[in-house]
């Protein structure tokens, strides 16, 4: 992903939170002790610069990303509660696709 994706996808990601640009200024400054201007935020949301680890780490934090790899589009399968067991990651992928011998042995 170049920086105009990333800034596109963190922008879809803000939408999709239902903050305001200000919001997320004043959760960052709060929360986190980072301080952002408007424009700045602006500059990553449409790829013009991008942010540090940091403030990207914020970010996500406050979009509710669980899963930043397939977020950002770095994988394909999403991460299901971080469970990095093959054998335990495959039973709970199959119960959610619908496979009922695997939802049993979830239960």
């Amino acid at each position: 992903m170049d920086k105009k994706q990333i800034g596109q996808r963190l922008k879809e990601l803000r939408a999709n939170s239902s903050l305001s640009v200000d919001e997320v200024l004043q959760i960052l400054k709060n929360k986190y002790g980072i301080e952002v201007r408007p424009n700045t935020l602006y500059g990553y949301e449409n790829g013009r610069t991008s942010p540090d680890v940091d403030l990207f780490l914020a970010l996500c934090k406050i979009y509710s990303c669980r899963d930043i790899l397939y977020e950002f589009g770095y994988t394909d399968i999403k991460e299901i509660y971080n469970i990095h067991n093959p054998e335990e990651k495959e039973i709970i992928e199959k119960a959610v696709s619908g496979d009922q011998k695997a939802r049993d042995l979830l239960i």
